[in-house]
């Protein structure tokens, strides 16, 4: 919560109000956001665990501003049946749409943002893996994949007129998920981008520089806190 700061963020990832405890990254943020602005579709996918989404989440907003000021992120991480309105809702709120009717679609929204701002959007599916989990739709059932949500990503994707850019971060075991996509989104796997582990002078500043970050924001307040250094070599 906002009454207690800490500089580490555990299991859980980073999120764009921790960017200024989130380092290590910087140089793979920059890339990654110089790649999906200059591309309509995008796939980044790593191993679990190496921080995709800390880096999307926490990093990508600032490095994509970097590029072209008042660019829209839009990150979506939760996958479950029924998800497409939640999503459009979600997207909506984000560019500060609040009626319903305004942009029934990604494909729409972008189109209104746009014209609106002339800048940019950028819709993020972050664990693409759990979509891939959804049961796809059986006859008479009212849950699972809305095939109205593949259409739009590729209509979305696919125009070449529209400023709009996805995309796309999965686990590397199921990179090959994407292929069901093929069809609608023929570029889906033409060049892939990969999240390696940190190198040791980025884990090391991943694990010391919150900590300043920390002591410079409270001061005496927070007491004698430090780390030893044999243990942040450990780690």
């Amino acid at each position: 919560t906002d009454a207690v700061d800490c500089p580490y963020r555990g299991l859980a990832p980073f999120a764009e109000r921790d960017y200024d405890y989130f380092f290590g990254r910087s140089k793979d943020a920059s890339q990654l956001a110089a790649a999906t602005i200059t591309e309509s579709l995008s796939v980044l996918f790593g191993p679990s665990g190496v921080g995709k989404s800390s880096v999307l989440g926490a990093a990508l907003p600032r490095a994509l501003h970097a590029i072209i000021d008042g660019t829209l992120m839009v990150y979506v991480s939760r996958w479950e049946p029924g998800f497409y309105p939640t999503l459009l809702a979600q997207a909506r709120e984000r560019a500060g749409l609040a009626d319903p009717a305004a942009a029934t679609s990604l494909e729409a929204l972008a189109e209104r943002w746009i014209a609106a701002k002339s800048t940019p959007v950028v819709f993020v599916f972050d664990q693409f893996e759990q979509y891939f989990l959804i049961p796809l739709k059986a006859e008479n059932q009212d849950e699972g994949i809305e095939p109205a949500f593949e259409v739009d990503l590729a209509r979305t994707a696919n125009r070449r007129d529209l400023d709009s850019h996805v995309l796309i971060s999965i686990r590397e075991d199921a990179l090959h998920e994407l292929e069901r996509l093929r069809g609608r989104l023929p570029a889906i796997l033409g060049d892939p981008m990969r999240l390696d582990y940190l190198d040791e002078p980025a884990a090391r500043a991943a694990i010391c520089k919150p900590l300043e970050v920390f002591r410079e924001r409270h001061g005496d307040a927070a007491g004698p806190v430090e780390i030893e250094t044999e243990l942040a070599g450990e780690l």
